[in-house]
């Protein structure tokens, strides 16, 4: 048997009460969807959690059977958190 485990969502807490979820890993602009416009300076803590989904496959003397979904609710990460200040609003943040 093989088990397969995978990020399937990423979920960001920007530390002024924006959030955002998607399936892509942190990459800021241009290249990535995750970056944060802040409008306001200060300090904040920004946070990120993942979720993982596992899928698994069943090697028999007949062949391959899946790979098929493991049953039950995603395992999430403990979030890694990250202290930052804005020394200017408007700006973007890029991690």
């Amino acid at each position: 048997m093989t088990l397969m485990v995978n990020p399937a969502s990423y979920d960001w807490s920007f530390g002024d009460g924006s959030t955002l979820s998607s399936d892509q890993p942190g990459s800021g602009p241009p290249d990535g969807p995750i970056h944060h416009v802040y409008q306001t300076a200060g300090d904040k803590t920004v946070e990120l959690s993942v979720a993982y989904g596992a899928t698994y496959t069943v090697v028999t003397p007949a062949g391959s059977i899946g790979p098929l979904d493991v049953p039950g609710p995603q395992v999430r990460s403990l979030p890694t958190t990250v202290e930052l200040e804005v020394d200017e609003a408007l700006g973007t943040l890029i991690r």
